[in-house]
């Protein structure tokens, strides 16, 4: 396709434009819908290392949430803190596939 677009006389930017693109557009869906469910997940170890006794009233986030609950022996309050982090990302993983399948029959995870 390269040599007949060269030959047709398409520059670099109209090759990568209509070719390349288009070849990638199912690698890069695929993996965009599998990097949605992570949404939630920011680094726990970097903020977890990285916190101290000033910086964790403005520095916390969801997952170090729920390990302060778990090691507190609140199971309770962790474990909701924790299924509702992974049903949010699999709805937002469920969201963007029916929004690519709308856009297209053939991609998508399922």
């Amino acid at each position: 396709m390269y040599e007949a677009a060269i030959a047709d006389g398409a520059n670099r930017r109209r090759r990568i434009w209509h070719i390349t693109l288009p070849a990638l557009a199912p690698t890069i869906t695929i993996m965009l819908l599998l990097s949605i469910g992570h949404f939630l997940s920011v680094g726990f170890d970097q903020v977890y290392n990285l916190m101290t006794a000033t910086t964790s009233k403005v520095g916390d986030i969801l997952d170090t949430y729920v390990l302060r609950r778990l090691l507190s022996m609140n199971y309770e309050l962790g474990a909701a803190a924790g299924v509702f982090s992974s049903t949010f990302g699999l709805l937002l993983v469920i969201l963007s596939n029916r929004l690519v399948k709308l856009r297209d029959k053939d991609q998508g995870i399922w």
